[in-house]
């Protein structure tokens, strides 16, 4: 935990837990999150206190690595047909006719 003096009521709090920091103002009529969730890098930076003493200079960055060149795959073939097969529409069955009377001679009496 590092603190540093605002001015004469506050303070800023720097709180590391797990590789994570927070920097905090604290004091005053209310506490405030200034930033949360720092994560920390593999390369740490020197501190900003002014001591100047002691500190290895850090390495040279690496030359950027050309990326590898993508990989070409032979096009596959297309899928099969998907389309779905025609389908006839449904017909109404057709109406019942009535049957077929065969030739009678019909006998007609006339009403009296």
């Amino acid at each position: 935990m590092h603190a540093t003096a605002v001015d004469s009521h506050r303070r800023l709090v720097l709180v590391r837990r797990d590789d994570i920091e927070h920097l905090l103002l604290i004091g005053g009529p209310t506490d405030v999150v200034v930033e949360r969730d720092i994560r920390l890098s593999a390369l740490r930076r020197p501190a900003l206190t002014g001591d100047g003493g002691g500190h290895q200079p850090a390495p040279p960055p690496r030359a950027p690595q050309p990326a590898p060149a993508p990989v070409r795959q032979a096009p596959s073939p297309p899928p099969a047909s998907t389309a779905p097969t025609p389908v006839r529409p449904h017909q109404p069955a057709p109406a019942p006719r009535p049957a077929a009377q065969s030739p009678q001679s019909a006998t007609i009496t006339p009403l009296p």
